[in-house]
């Protein structure tokens, strides 16, 4: 349901943004850089971990996905899980906050509900379709979020060729949000606060570092590309992918933007950041031959 929603943000009108989205995405790769780096060394500082859990843990990408490879490369899985899911709540509750309570916005999901669609069965047909279909796309070429991700690709491509111009039903996309929120705390099943404080706190603190740096960033960007703010801002926020495509759809900034900005950091964190860690780990391992 929510692939389908964001790929239906996927407007025939959005090619024409995508030449000023290029150098939005080239400060997306500067703070991803920045930002992992000044994680990596705070955690070192703070938290007893070893070297490859700190330098997954500091990495803004998806939970799973950095959880997975930094087990594989010599990380603690549980440390790691703990950092993403603390970064990833710290981002929920800190944006949305920050936006109602500033900025003063209140625009909702559960507004939708109240409208009327438009849709006829062909629409639904089609929206059906994206869902059914790009899920099983994402399973089978293993993409990250595959459930969204895979209807979202699907999605865009049908909105984007005309074929339609249809959204889901607002209180299915409610219903959903509410499965997401949901799956967030579920994460943090079996963490003991009273024996995981310093660890917990050194993830919040490096959360925070991430938002800080998106801020920065965000606001650099805009004064040279002249982009929306809030939008900008929220598509470099370090969050997943899904809790910041669905704050983006609750504070009514475009979806599009957001997707592409996160999908563009995730898929950069996971292509380049196991060639860079055993690069970094053989050098440190000639240095200490030598």
């Amino acid at each position: 349901i929510l692939g389908v929603l964001l790929g239906s943000g996927f407007t025939p009108d959005l090619v024409q943004r995508l030449g000023q989205w290029a150098v939005s995405l080239g400060f997306v790769t500067a703070m991803t850089v920045v930002g992992a780096m000044s994680c990596y060394f705070w955690l070192r500082r703070f938290t007893d971990w070893n070297k490859p859990t700190c330098y997954f843990a500091a990495m803004p990408g998806g939970l799973n996905d950095m959880t997975i490879l930094g087990g594989a490369m010599g990380g603690e899985e549980r440390c790691i899980a703990l950092a993403h899911a603390l970064r990833i709540l710290t981002v929920v509750m800190t944006i949305p906050i920050w936006y109602r309570l500033v900025n003063g916005a209140q625009t909702s999901v559960l507004s939708m509900g109240h409208e009327a669609t438009g849709n006829d069965w062909k629409d639904y047909a089609v929206l059906i379709a994206c869902g059914v279909v790009g899920a099983v796309m994402g399973r089978l070429l293993k993409l990250p979020a595959s459930f969204m991700m895979g209807p979202m690709i699907v999605s865009a491509i049908a909105h984007l060729s005309g074929v339609t111009a249809s959204k889901p039903p607002g209180e299915l996309v409610a219903a959903a949000q509410v499965v997401v929120g949901a799956g967030i705390g579920c994460r943090f099943v079996g963490a003991a606060i009273d024996k995981l404080h310093k660890e917990m706190a050194a993830s919040i603190g490096a959360a925070f570092i991430l938002i800080l740096c998106a801020v920065v960033f965000a606001k650099i960007a805009v004064a040279i590309t002249g982009l929306n703010l809030d939008a900008t801002v929220l598509s470099y926020a370090p969050g997943g992918f899904a809790e910041m495509s669905l704050i983006g759809l609750a504070l009514g900034i475009e979806i599009a933007m957001v997707a592409t900005h996160h999908l563009f950091r995730l898929f950069l964190i996971l292509m380049t950041s196991p060639f860079v860690f055993r690069l970094w780990r053989a050098r440190e391992a000639a240095k200490a031959a030598d």
